[in-house]
């Protein structure tokens, strides 16, 4: 099952919010994680040629999508950061993919910054 359950209890599916960031080419693979946390939290590698760019015109590209995405999402399905990884994500393992960063995740979304580099 793909959908999870935020701390408030409500239920997300992924895959189309997902689907959404992706349409942005500096973003390779995307993961959304959101249980237990208070918003949803969007798991990002960057595409190769995209890593070379400098990081400020990284992150006013991906604040543009996430500013995008989130005014057509419900309040429950609104990314409150994107946090950027180094290692590619195992496809179809959203689990392990959740355990790996929630921790890092609840640690950084403290951070007034909606972009987090790993």
């Amino acid at each position: 099952m793909e959908d999870f359950k935020t701390t408030a209890g409500d239920l997300v599916n992924p895959i189309p919010i997902e689907d959404r960031f992706k349409k942005n080419s500096y973003i390779k693979q995307a993961c959304l994680i959101g249980m237990n946390l208070p918003q949803p939290v969007l798991i990002v590698v960057l595409s190769e040629t995209t890593q070379k760019l400098d990081r400020k015109e990284i992150e006013k590209s991906l604040k543009k999508t996430l500013s995008s995405a989130n005014n057509q999402l419900a309040a429950a399905e609104k990314v409150s950061h994107i946090y950027i990884v180094q290692e590619p994500l195992a496809p179809d393992n959203r689990i392990s993919i959740d355990a790996k960063y929630t921790d890092a995740v609840n640690l950084l979304i403290k951070s007034p910054s909606p972009i987090l580099w790993e």
